[in-house]
């Protein structure tokens, strides 16, 4: 019996780099809570085509796929996060699937535009 070969081959991911940011409470101690982002990860990503499936897939769930981008696998990635690209705009993610027999381990980040954006916490230096 033949055991199916895994791509060893590493991925370009050349398009750009992606911020992941967890959602939290930004506000200052004692104040009114305030919803923003935190961030958590910058990765290298590669763009990806939306398929047919997934976009209409998508479409009867009233959701609209923007973009479909393949980045290096962290499992503490969940579609609680936002992503935003090199373009500077916040997206939720609205899948996550990790392709099975692609070398070093990677995830597809199905990505919805936000109407709204979060605000962004400036890290203490």
């Amino acid at each position: 019996m033949r055991r199916k070969r895994k791509q060893t081959t590493p991925s370009p991911l050349r398009d750009g780099l992606l911020k992941v940011y967890a959602v939290k409470d930004i506000s200052e101690p004692g104040e009114m809570p305030e919803q923003g982002l935190e961030l958590k990860y910058e990765l290298r990503y590669d763009e990806r085509m939306v398929g047919l499936n997934r976009f209409w897939t998508a479409m009867q769930h009233s959701a609209r796929i923007s973009f479909v981008v393949r980045c290096h696998r962290i499992d503490d990635v969940t579609n609680h996060d936002v992503v935003v690209l090199r373009d500077g705009k916040q997206y939720d993610i609205a899948q996550i699937q990790h392709p099975p027999d692609i070398w070093p381990k990677v995830m597809d980040l199905s990505l919805v535009r936000r109407a709204d954006a979060y605000d962004i916490a400036e890290v203490p230096s």
